[in-house]
């Protein structure tokens, strides 16, 4: 075969055109499809990017629906603490009441035996001995000695009455006291647990938040990763075809220089 230069100087106009275009429909074939598969590549790229992320995603929403588990085990054990202490505090705040009033009661009875008992067994043997005192030349004018002793006697039981009173007072003090200090470290124990289930909930509305976030991010890698699916789908049926048209417009091309027997040579050739 003559050199391309000759055989292109022999060539006729129309064969010459013909067969540049077929050269130029190769080459723009070849650039598509190389665009093409640059673009398909960096899609697969980005499908795996995603796809990664979807795996770091998948983690993190089982690590937060995991804390989020473990934070409503939590509160729901400390709800039940402070139930039962909500149902202790009526409770001891009514054996504080009940203590208080108990000592009022026994207070104000003591004093009443002191009062209405005491004083007044005191000043019927006052009257008696003063009596007694006034007529001692005459033993038949004064009180007998059996209601002088009941009028003693009245007085010692009266007394041990209101001694044990006393220390029945005292004791029922200090049960109120004992009370009051249970009711009130039922009352710190109450407070103390409701600030713990109120750092729980805050807890738990951080980690739902969170977890709404990973849950919007895994949906918009979702949607991004069909829209690249989609993407990938059609290059690689127009990759496909521009393979074929490639190979096509390559054979026709050599066909048609070897039945013409001219060798083109494009102009941006270096042999050109």
């Amino acid at each position: 075969m003559a050199s391309s230069k000759t055989t292109e100087a022999y060539a006729t106009p129309s064969a010459l055109n013909y067969i540049r275009k077929l050269h130029d429909a190769w080459t723009n074939a070849q650039a598509q499809l190389t665009k093409s598969q640059t673009t398909l590549h960096n899609l697969q790229t980005e499908k795996k990017n995603i796809g990664d992320e979807f795996a770091r995603v998948r983690s993190a929403q089982a690590e937060a629906s995991k804390n989020m588990k473990e934070a409503n085990d939590a509160l729901e054990k400390v709800q039940k603490v402070v139930n039962f202490f909500k149902t202790r505090i009526v409770v001891t705040q009514d054996m504080t009441d009940n203590a208080y009033q108990m000592a009022v009661n026994i207070f104000e009875a003591t004093e009443f035996l002191n009062q209405e008992g005491m004083e007044r067994v005191e000043a019927i043997k006052k009257l008696v001995d003063d009596f007694n005192k006034q007529e001692a030349n005459d033993t038949s004018q004064q009180w007998t000695s059996q209601f002088t002793t009941a009028i003693a006697n009245a007085g010692a039981v009266g007394e041990a009455a209101f001694t044990a009173s006393g220390k029945a007072v005292k004791a029922a003090f200090d049960a109120y006291l004992s009370n009051q200090q249970i009711n009130a470290q039922t009352q710190a124990y109450l407070r103390e647990f409701l600030i713990f289930e109120k750092q729980i909930r805050g807890v738990l509305t951080r980690l739902g938040r969170e977890l709404a976030l990973i849950n919007r991010r895994f949906v918009l890698l979702l949607a991004k990763n069909d829209a690249i699916q989609v993407q990938v789908n059609e290059l690689n049926s127009k990759v496909q075809g521009l393979e074929f048209e490639v190979a096509q417009y390559h054979a026709e091309y050599n066909a048609a220089q070897q039945g013409t027997e001219v060798t083109y040579t494009p102009p941006t050739s270096p042999a050109g």
